[in-house]
């Protein structure tokens, strides 16, 4: 049986997301991301996945919605035309079901809970559901100084990790990996990027290495020149 672990890249001050996309554009997490979860099982919101335009490449996908009968009856009708016998799509109604769904799917993967927000809170509010989490550790602050983890800001405009119920739930720090790379929205200007393509390129560590190519193109200055961000990646367990 497959680990279920929640991956997501966080700044200084909570945010995960902002207007519907990333608050920024990092390459070599969105490598890592796509190493992490190769071959495995994508536990989402329904938002989410939408902003993902559709199941990423190589992954199974259990989505969470209310509307979970009508999501996964969809999935069987695509998965006759375009997938095959099984289809790598379904949901639940919870983040819970979603984990047992997945693990009755394809018990030999692992399960990777991975936003949004109310997926991440939920996730770690059932008792005994995550095995470890993944945090990548952005240091940028992407809210005004008045805003924070219960900032006013409406949630259709930013989307906060709950830090603090994380670091209580999973308090023992197994493992750090350091990462340095250059944030494309801020160093390019593109601070209005589709989330769909952010996802279809954290779907491959190749195209999210095509896409930095790209973006490097376009920049007037070389890549040598701009500076980096140290990014931290948490292991984190319970006690």
């Amino acid at each position: 049986m497959g680990a279920v672990r929640l991956i997501t890249a966080v700044s200084r001050d909570h945010v995960i997301g902002r207007r519907g996309t990333l608050p920024w554009r990092l390459p070599r997490d969105l490598a890592h991301f796509a190493e992490m979860t190769a071959g495995g099982t994508l536990v989402l919101g329904a938002r989410s996945h939408a902003d993902n335009g559709g199941p990423l490449p190589g992954r199974a996908t259990v989505v969470v919605t209310a509307r979970a009968a009508a999501v996964a009856a969809e999935a069987a009708r695509r998965a006759a035309r375009e997938w095959g016998a099984v289809a790598p799509l379904t949901a639940a109604p919870s983040v819970a079901a979603a984990v047992a769904v997945a693990r009755a799917s394809w018990p030999e993967r692992d399960v990777w809970v991975c936003g949004g927000s109310r997926v991440y809170d939920e996730a770690l509010r059932t008792p005994g559901l995550l095995d470890e989490l993944v945090l990548t550790r952005v240091p940028l602050d992407v809210l005004p100084a008045s805003e924070g983890e219960d900032g006013s800001e409406d949630e259709d405009e930013v989307a906060l990790f709950p830090t603090t119920l994380a670091e209580r739930e999973f308090p023992t720090l197994q493992r750090t990996q350091v990462l340095r790379d250059a944030d494309e929205l801020r160093l390019f200007g593109g601070s209005a990027a589709a989330s769909a393509a952010s996802a279809a390129s954290a779907a491959s560590a190749a195209s999210a290495a095509s896409a930095a190519s790209a973006a490097s193109a376009a920049s007037a200055a070389p890549v040598e020149s701009l500076p980096e961000l140290q990014l931290r990646i948490e292991w984190r367990r319970r006690p």
